[in-house]
């Protein structure tokens, strides 16, 4: 993953970009098992709704994730 110049570890740009890749990889490997739970919409919801808000960043980093995970996401979503 390319951070570039976000900083330390617990910068809030470096945050963001982290807890977006790695909630979005969560709902891709574990997609199917996700789907089972009671309150899978709600979940997906609130991704979508973060990646919205990440999206309006104006950090190039951040809004490269965004672009990213978001590809990921609908790449995974039509694949399975």
């Amino acid at each position: 993953m390319f951070l570039g110049n976000l900083g330390k570890p617990n910068d809030k740009l470096t945050l963001q970009v982290l807890t977006l890749s790695g909630v979005a990889r969560v709902f891709n490997t574990k997609r199917q098992l996700l789907q089972t739970l009671g309150d899978f919409p709600r979940a997906w919801s609130l991704l979508l709704e973060f990646i919205e808000n990440s999206a309006l960043s104006k950090n190039n980093e951040v809004l490269l994730c965004v672009v990213r995970t978001a590809l990921r996401i609908v790449n995974n979503f039509l694949i399975c």
